[in-house]
């Protein structure tokens, strides 16, 4: 399914999730593994630990459309870095690869085993 949003990704300047409940998004996942700046709705369960406010993206209220507009002709308008925010998303998501993951998990059992009583 990745594979599937890949050209229209291609084509993007940016990615918007304007969920108004979602548990997670994994979209927006995929949106910044493929280098978008992400514009997030504050009610998708991925917003805390994903969007990093005016590093890797932004997030907004999704009952708030004059703040989604505003967001909207920010990064339309060229008034702000989005080559900068696009190489954020891509560090910033990194750290929620499976490898990330297992080298975290590695880690902490061999801090466990290393500190048994």
């Amino acid at each position: 399914q990745q594979q599937e949003l890949l050209p229209y990704f291609a084509h993007a300047g940016c990615f918007i999730h304007a969920s108004t409940h979602e548990q997670w998004g994994l979209v927006v996942n995929e949106a910044m593994a493929a280098g978008l700046p992400v514009l997030v709705s504050n009610r998708c369960g991925c917003f805390e630990d994903l969007v990093v406010e005016g590093i890797n993206g932004f997030g907004f209220n999704p009952d708030d459309k004059e703040q989604l507009t505003k967001l909207m002709f920010k990064v339309s308008s060229g008034e702000i870095d989005l080559d900068n925010i696009s190489q954020s998303a891509l560090q910033h998501i990194h750290k929620f690869s499976p490898d990330y993951f297992a080298q975290g998990l590695i880690q902490a059992v061999e801090y466990a085993l290393a500190h048994q009583n």
